[in-house]
């Protein structure tokens, strides 16, 4: 078997690069090429439903075995898919929803097959020992595409002075970054110990009336996050006669592609340290508070906006911070004592694809409420909001520790 440090960083950057350029790039492609908030947001929240579907798919994957084959497809139609965006900005709107789709939808794949061939290649105590480097090589990866990129194509606007030729040039290059990865990855991945189907084993199902209580107690506790996840880029992106702190572009790729990005790593980290390591008495209402945190920092910043960019880097940090804590309160709602029998199986389903359900219909609504109430008035309500997630998550708690049915 190969050294493991050769393949699993670059595993974890090639999933990033298109992952973030889909799911946090595009918002700003739409915003710039003059699309209005309200429907770059609902454009932008669109690209997140495929990953809803991704455990129904690993567990076909999983029957279909071959997944260093399914990898190396993946990642070639990912490199088209990156090249097709880049075009698209010449052609039409369409092509571009339409290349965006594909690379979201390929991202889904990759995902579900690079998370197996990982679990298949790597015995359970060199996947715990990669984890780390795992996550590490992603944030790096998150950082040079939510970062660089944007830094890259303010670079750009200023040397074509026009917006499309720039983005179209910005995502030539992070094609061929990627394209260099794959190919590299090509060289390092270790061929498959076994390419025969796996079968799935049987797992304890979890009660539904616990399932369902726990996915609408995330729902609530999310939702601020969700309505925050676009709005904080209107509202550093947009004039200040419209309410927002009209930075530039390149601004906003050092303060949320670079520093946002570092601090929400930093912050997701600690969030899970306390998750592990602290009694759920004390990890729940810290996570609690983390989340309810986030819209309190930018209520601040738009009752009295920063001037300064040192500002702004601090309360950036500070609210990405606070959201890679409470990103984590999934793990405290599955926890075994409190909703479920199976603490592995509960967590396992409030991952990624419950977290994306949650947030999406905020997030395609929040451009249509910013246009409804502006910025202050917006962020007051999410303040506001965060004291009743709270007290239906405690009304839930209470109600099934009373043997009571929350949803029928």
């Amino acid at each position: 078997m190969k050294n493991p440090w050769s393949w699993v960083p670059t595993l974890a950057v090639v999933q990033e690069i298109p992952s973030l350029t889909v799911l946090c790039v595009s918002m700003l492609m739409f915003l710039q090429i003059g699309i209005s908030p309200v429907r770059a947001t609902f454009f932008s929240s669109l690209f997140f439903l495929p990953w809803i579907s991704r455990p129904f798919l690993e567990a076909r994957i999983r029957r279909f075995g071959h997944f260093r084959e399914l990898l190396y497809g993946t990642e070639f139609l990912l490199f088209l898919s990156l090249v097709a965006v880049a075009f698209s900005f010449s052609i039409s709107l369409g092509w571009l929803l339409a290349s965006l789709m594909s690379v979201s939808v390929l991202c889904v794949i990759h995902e579900a097959v690079s998370r197996l061939y990982f679990q298949r290649e790597l015995d359970e105590v060199h996947q715990y020992y990669f984890r780390f480097p795992k996550m590490f090589s992603a944030s790096l990866a998150d950082v040079l595409t939510y970062g660089g990129l944007i830094i890259l194509v303010g670079g750009l606007q200023v040397f074509f002075r026009q917006i499309r030729p720039a983005w179209s040039m910005g995502c030539y290059c992070l094609a061929g970054l990627f394209l260099t990865v794959v190919l590299y990855q090509i060289v390092v991945l270790p061929s498959s110990s076994s390419d025969e189907k796996e079968t799935v084993e049987s797992k304890k199902t979890i009660p539904q009336t616990r399932t369902w209580v726990s996915l609408v107690s995330l729902f609530f506790l999310l939702m601020p996050l969700g309505f925050l996840f676009f709005s904080h880029l209107l509202y550093i992106m947009d004039s200040e006669e419209m309410g927002g702190l009209g930075r530039t572009i390149q601004e906003i790729g050092l303060l949320v592609g670079t520093v946002g990005v570092i601090a929400f790593g930093l912050g997701a980290a600690v969030g899970r340290w306390l998750v592990f390591h602290q009694p759920k008495f004390l990890s729940l209402p810290l996570t609690c508070l983390s989340l309810g945190g986030c819209p309190c920092v930018y209520l601040v910043m738009s009752s009295n906006p920063p001037s300064e960019l040192l500002w702004l880097v601090v309360f950036i940090s500070i609210s990405h911070f606070l959201a890679g804590i409470g990103l984590n309160v999934y793990r405290v709602i599955s926890d075994a004592s409190i909703w479920t029998e199976n603490r592995r199986d509960a967590t396992t389903l409030l991952r990624r694809p419950a977290i994306i359900g949650c947030l999406w219909l905020p997030m395609a609504i929040s451009g249509w409420l910013i246009h409804v109430f502006g910025y202050y008035k917006f962020f007051l309500l999410l303040s506001l909001s965060v004291p009743v997630a709270w007290l239906l998550l405690l009304l839930a708690m209470f109600l099934f520790r009373q043997g009571k049915s929350v949803i029928e």
